[in-house]
């Protein structure tokens, strides 16, 4: 089974993992930018995956309340 998730905008560093069809992995960086629709439990199993599969960077930004939390991987 292929787990595949897409942020709303995404930072990747290395090109080697680009390809014709888009990023192969995780990116370097995973940006939600938070609507309506999103739960807490969407977000917390989509930065759950993200931490499996090595992001480095995952960030939560909503427009409505004005705040950002930033997740690092060290």
């Amino acid at each position: 089974m292929c787990t595949v998730l897409q942020p709303d905008i995404c930072v990747v560093c290395d090109l080697n993992k680009l390809d014709d069809k888009g990023c192969i992995g995780a990116p370097d960086i995973a940006v939600e930018i938070l609507s309506p629709g999103n739960n807490k439990k969407e977000l917390l199993n989509k930065y759950q995956v993200w931490q499996e599969f090595g992001v480095k960077e995952y960030w939560i930004v909503s427009q409505s309340d004005q705040y950002g939390l930033i997740y690092t991987r060290y």
